[in-house]
């Protein structure tokens, strides 16, 4: 009986993986995803939510992205306590 109730149960999950399709919460080209500072500044990943923080911890390119840029308003919004990871150019 316990293994055609775990029969049942693998092979209910198997067919739910089937039909799953993966969004990514952090895909760059959607832009409600992005969060902006109060100085307009818009970055991927807001820092002050942990989720955020955790999926930033690996983003790469965002790492990048904040190393190489100078925007002056980032310690501006620091100062105010918004804390923004994965700042965008545009």
């Amino acid at each position: 009986m316990k293994k055609t109730v775990l029969g049942l149960a693998i092979s209910s999950a198997l067919a739910v993986a089937q039909n799953y399709e993966y969004k990514n919460p952090y895909d760059v080209t959607d832009n409600s995803q992005r969060y902006e500072s109060s100085t307009g500044t818009k970055y991927q990943y807001d820092m002050n939510k942990i989720d955020d923080r955790m999926a930033y911890r690996y983003d790469l390119d965002a790492q990048r992205r904040d190393q190489m840029n100078v925007n002056p308003y980032r310690s501006m919004d620091r100062q105010m306590g918004q804390y923004g990871g994965g700042i965008y150019d545009d």
